[in-house]
């Protein structure tokens, strides 16, 4: 044989020795074009697309000069059986248990070839309720903005509830609604053992557009029957903005259409997921991100305006200055997800739910929680759908007995009185750093006249249900919280984690003189009789936003968080969402690309 055949016959052998063998190479392409925004674990940017831009294309230039010669083998795609459970939206105790069994398959993601930014700002009624608007099926309505919940549902005209019928929200009409079956109804059922509501209806599609940006197909609930409060104060329903791992939406049109595995859980995203995530996972949107400031209406209303912006963080926002937390995954023995047959190894979150470091009253840290937990780690669920802050009842009553000299933990009806004109900051810590509450916003006022000023400490801060196994969280911080911090939410990748970790990054709003400044508000009130609630109607028109993306990275991004034991590491297969098909596909495209880029 001449020496210049065996040269090729080497070269072609060593090409398919490097695609084949050394899996996390070709891997890691393949991940880079499910979700060009990939980025290792241990990455330091929540905003890494210039750095997975030149990741790509020194793989495709390795690529270019090692597959060139590859010859062609068959490859076979891999599949089992896994299991999952449909579990109803309750932020309380239900852990998820595997029932069914099901066969699925991964595909990759089509990106949009366009990605949009979208901002637009939030109504406000009485700080108890935050609504954004949105059109469904080319009619405008609000909707309560959830992080605490995944799914979207809307009262119809035909919700004969007495709330539906005092509400004096714009109610959908689904003249263009399609059930995804004959029999699709289910029932949606949110808050905790104390505060549990419902909402129940048909599941569907309509086109959705959320701050100029629009889907077709949107899967929802279109409510016939509910108690929600939300509607009760103004909203159409309820838009939740959480992960498709907690979509019951999303698992009933699953399990109707096939099986509710993991694998069909997240194949499944770019279809039957939640509004966002689908927006994520088509490419919709510049980043995988959305951020929420809430604004203030009733005690001292606040030149910060309410807004929420998609696919990037606000304008005049700077990365650099926010703190980034990383959100924690459940493994299996927590309530998790069973991990797809494509990347069994993988661990994925449930809610938006970060890690707390501790919790202080007026500068001094408060003892940790004696109630036991299923967990050692505190952590607590950031909630634009809970209007107050929640936690656990030992701790609470420590607060309440720190502020108020009158507090009786016996008394049938809970109450903490304190003087007003005395402000009490308290404050979270996350990622080392205090994240205070405004003293404004922890105010609930109960008796303000010309000549007394009594707060009640029970009126913003309550005691919850304890951490139970698929629902570890200790702490449910809502409104109170988020009125005095900008909040930004990164999805990261939603089919493979461990690959760009999901994260909650926060930067504090509250001024240092924010002391003075509720005193002043205080004996304001005194002056004219008393605090007076105020709301504010939800915008139509979106807000204008820079073009660029953000380009300044954070210092640092913690690695998401799991329980001891749980790795939140992945095999060379575990990151690849397609298997050895991806693989090849990764490969043949590199070369397309390179050839593009070098010459």
């Amino acid at each position: 044989m001449a020496a210049n055949s065996r040269s090729v016959i080497f070269i072609s052998f060593l090409g398919t020795v490097i695609c084949g063998g050394v899996r996390d190479f070709c891997t890691s392409t393949s991940s880079l074009f499910t979700n060009p925004f990939a980025l290792d674990a241990s990455a330091s940017s929540p905003f890494p697309s210039l750095v997975a831009e030149a990741r790509m294309r020194r793989i495709f230039i390795l690529l270019l000069a090692t597959v060139s010669l590859v010859e062609g083998q068959p490859l076979e795609r891999v599949s089992s059986s896994d299991t999952v459970s449909l579990k109803p939206v309750r932020r309380a105790v239900s852990a998820r248990s595997p029932q069914r069994h099901g066969r699925g398959h991964a595909s990759i993601i089509r990106r949009q070839s366009q990605s949009q930014y979208g901002a637009i700002g939030l109504g406000d009624i009485a700080d108890l309720t935050y609504t954004v608007a949105l059109q469904i099926g080319g009619e405008s309505t609000v909707l309560n903005l959830d992080t605490g919940s995944s799914d979207l549902w809307v009262i119809t005209s035909s919700c004969s509830s007495s709330i539906c019928q005092s509400s004096k929200a714009t109610p959908y009409s689904p003249s263009s609604f399609q059930p995804i079956q004959d029999n699709a109804d289910m029932k949606l059922v949110y808050g905790d053992s104390t505060t549990g509501t419902y909402a129940s209806g048909v599941v569907g599609t309509d086109s959705v557009k959320l701050a100029g940006i629009g889907l077709d197909g949107q899967v929802f609930l279109a409510v016939n029957d509910t108690n929600n409060v939300s509607v009760e104060n103004g909203a159409a329903g309820v838009l939740g903005l959480g992960f498709p791992t907690e979509s019951a939406v999303q698992y009933q049109a699953i399990s109707i259409l096939g099986s509710e595995s993991t694998d069909n859980l997240l194949n499944s995203i770019p279809t039957s997921g939640p509004l966002l995530p689908r927006l994520v996972s088509t490419g919709a949107i510049g980043e995988p991100m959305f951020t929420v400031t809430l604004q203030r209406d009733t005690i001292d209303s606040s030149a910060t305006h309410g807004q929420l912006t998609i696919g990037t963080l606000p304008d005049n926002v700077d990365n650099s200055s926010l703190t980034w937390v990383p959100i924690r995954l459940y493994s299996t023995s927590d309530g998790g997800l069973q991990g797809p047959t494509f990347a069994s190894n993988e661990i994925y979150p449930l809610r938006w739910e970060v890690p707390l470091d501790g919790v202080f009253l007026d500068g001094a840290k408060l003892p940790t929680s004696n109630i036991s937990s299923p967990s050692s780690q505190v952590t607590a669920l950031i909630d634009t759908g809970n209007s107050i802050l929640r936690g656990p009842a030992d701790v609470v009553q420590a607060i309440y007995s720190g502020i108020s000299t009158s507090f009786n933990a016996s008394a049938a009806n809970v109450i903490a009185p304190y003087d007003c004109s005395v402000p009490h900051t308290l404050s979270f810590q996350f990622g080392g750093k205090q994240f205070p509450v405004d003293p404004r916003d922890f105010l609930s006022p109960t008796l303000v006249s010309n000549t007394s000023a009594e707060c009640n400490a029970a009126g913003n801060l309550v005691k919850t249900d304890p951490p139970a196994l698929g629902a570890l969280y200790s702490w449910s911080l809502g409104d109170t919280f988020l009125k005095s911090n900008l909040v930004a939410f990164y999805y990261g990748n939603l089919t493979n984690p461990s690959v760009d970790p999901p994260r909650i990054g926060f930067m504090s709003l509250v001024p240092d003189t924010a002391s003075e400044v509720a005193e002043q508000d205080v004996q304001t009130a005194l002056a004219n009789g008393g605090f007076f609630a105020s709301s504010e109607p939800a915008p139509t028109s979106t807000i204008p936003l820079s073009s660029r993306p953000v380009l300044h990275p954070a210092s640092q991004i913690p690695s998401p968080i799991d329980e001891p034991g749980a790795s939140g590491k992945t095999s060379a297969s575990a990151t690849n969402s397609n298997g050895p098909l991806s693989a090849l596909m990764a490969c043949v495209l590199s070369i397309l690309f390179s050839s593009f880029w070098i010459f």
